[in-house]
């Protein structure tokens, strides 16, 4: 199964841990969102670049913050391999150190690079946005950088060939409806496909009932349910998905759907502040955001549904929301109505020739 890369200069992970290689570097950069994509290449690096029978001798992983000093990554660099050609040294959050500490390290991790014994792995996750680090640029030329981050199109290939691998086959319906359930962790997937497989036990076939029977939506999936219910004005969906979320611990959900939904009206807000400066130059707006081009376009149409005082009186409500919740109200009752806040927000006014269609709000005069 082939999976499309991201330019010349850089591997995709799922190749990768499928056929269980890698190309040699004497710098690997991992970067993404996707913990299970980062662990896997993680693991796929350690067989290839040290003998396994040494890795105990030849491995240090270093956690990096803003506090790690340069005494401690300098004394990394400088480990020698024992008993074999190669050690691995992994720095974890590498974009967190600070840039006084990575100039003090810079001729030491330069010389170990280039010397090539001791090869180093930078990552970091969490991180939609290629990283900017001096490390980075001091690697260029020795280096291979590696997305460990999953696209949408990709999820439903990722899925067949985890039960291809399993032995197990799926009907196209079935496949479908676990992509749309599952989210985009590929940890939680995992783990909802193996229960998926002990489930169907020896008949190694799933069909879409199975999948409706077993796997659970994901906590993103409701909350996408949710958010999209409100931007399209579904008093009944958007209710649904609140209740979806509430229904196991209803106070922690409450809690947890009101930080979401924080989000959601910061990052309409946001988006709409950008329009205003860079047009729909949709690469100029994710130049600034921590997002993907898919998110982008999501907010761009969401934030298209709402006028700037429905945005403020939005925030506004959330607010409220968040002090009954915190003192005793009903947590279905209190979400109940501020999900009916939203969906019954006035439209939107007409754009004018000199006024945007979305709502502009400064940075000052918006939530943080």
């Amino acid at each position: 199964m082939s999976y499309p890369t991201k330019g010349n200069k850089g591997s995709d992970a799922l190749p990768i841990i499928e056929s269980d290689t890698v190309k040699s570097a004497h710098v690997y950069i991992l970067e993404g969102n996707d913990d299970y994509l980062l662990s896997g290449v993680l693991q796929v690096i350690r067989r290839n670049v040290v003998d396994q029978d040494f890795l105990d001798f030849n491995h240090t992983i270093l956690e990096c913050s803003a506090s790690t000093k340069a005494s401690e990554l300098i004394n990394a660099l400088l480990e020698l391999p024992m008993l074999t050609n190669t050690r691995l040294l992994e720095l974890h959050n590498y974009h967190k150190i600070s840039s006084d500490v990575v100039k003090k390290i810079e001729k030491t991790f330069k010389d170990t690079i280039e010397q090539g014994s001791n090869i180093v792995c930078l990552t970091a996750l969490d991180e939609a946005k290629s990283v900017r680090s001096r490390l980075k640029t001091l690697a260029q030329g020795q280096s291979l950088e590696i997305n460990c981050s999953i696209e949408s199109g990709q999820i439903m290939g990722w899925i067949s060939y985890y039960l291809k691998s399993k032995q197990c086959t799926i009907q196209n319906t079935a496949l479908r409806e676990i992509a749309n359930r599952g989210g985009s962790s590929l940890a939680n997937l995992s783990m909802q496909l193996d229960k998926l497989i002990m489930y169907v036990g020896e008949s190694h076939n799933i069909t879409l009932d199975d999948v409706k029977k077993v796997v659970i939506k994901s906590t993103e999936t409701k909350v996408w349910d949710y958010t999209t219910a409100i931007t399209d004005r579904d008093d009944q969906k958007a209710l649904l998905a609140c209740s979806a979320i509430l229904e196991d611990n209803p106070q922690a959900g409450a809690l947890s759907l009101l930080s979401y939904t924080n989000s959601y009206l910061r990052s309409l807000a946001q988006v709409s502040d950008l329009v205003s400066k860079y047009g729909n130059n949709i690469s100029a707006i994710i130049q600034q955001l921590n997002k993907r081009e898919f998110q982008i376009k999501k907010d761009l149409k969401a934030a298209s549904t709402w006028g700037e005082d429905a945005l403020r009186k939005a925030f506004g409500e959330l607010c409220k929301a968040d002090l009954r919740l915190k003192t005793g109200s009903d947590p279905v009752l209190i979400m109940h109505l501020l999900t009916l806040s939203f969906t019954h927000r006035p439209l939107p006014p007409p754009p004018s020739k000199n006024r945007s269609a979305l709502p502009h709000m400064s940075a000052n005069s918006r939530l943080k």
